[in-house]
Formats: C-alpha cells, structure tokens, sequence
C-alpha cells in the first residue's frame, strides 16, 4: 500500500521525504500552503497528520499519510485524488477555507 500510495503521488508532481516503511512522508513547504491544503483535504475527509518542525527548526511541513492494511486500493486512489484537489484548491486565491490547522 505504502509503496503504491509513494509511487501516485510521485507521478503527480508531488515531493515525497523519506519516512517509515508503512508511511508516506510528502513534503509540502511553506506553513501557508500546507495549512491550507490540509484544510481542504480534511474538507474532502481524508486525514493525514501534519507534521510541522519544532520552534527554531528550518525544515518545510509534511503531510504523513499512515497507510494500513485496512485500507482498500480505492482509499488509496482517494487519498491521491484528495492530495491533488488540495492542492489546486490551496492554490485558489478565491477559496477561504472554514479553518486552518495551525498556530
């Protein structure tokens, strides 16, 4: 599951950081937009957990999608559909999102 869920988001553009072998770590940058797109993912309702660094440590925010055995290839597809609208819909100026994760 990790692997495939890795491989899909790679294909579309997405940066994957390296993480636990049932995880896939994708690297979101700025606390802005990785706000914003996990707002919009959890508008969608697909969790991931977002992985912020510590007070004074330079390194961009990541979403850690946790995959189980569980999760059926389609939950798979969605989250990688879910990632993709996220971030168009992160991208859209227009958009407000209900609420933002976050400090």
């Amino acid at each position: 599951g990790a692997n495939w869920l890795g491989a899909a988001l790679r294909s579309r553009g997405f940066v994957l950081a390296p993480g636990p072998a049932a995880s896939v770590v994708l690297r979101l940058g700025a606390p802005e937009i990785a706000r914003r797109m996990t707002a919009a993912i959890q508008e969608a309702g697909i969790v991931v957990h977002l992985d912020e660094p510590e007070p004074g440590e330079d390194r961009p925010l990541n979403w850690v999608f946790h995959v189980m055995a569980a999760h059926r290839p389609a939950d798979l597809s969605a989250a990688v559909q879910g990632a993709i609208a996220a971030r168009n819909r992160a991208g859209d100026p227009t958009w407000t999102p209900a609420a933002l994760c976050g400090a």
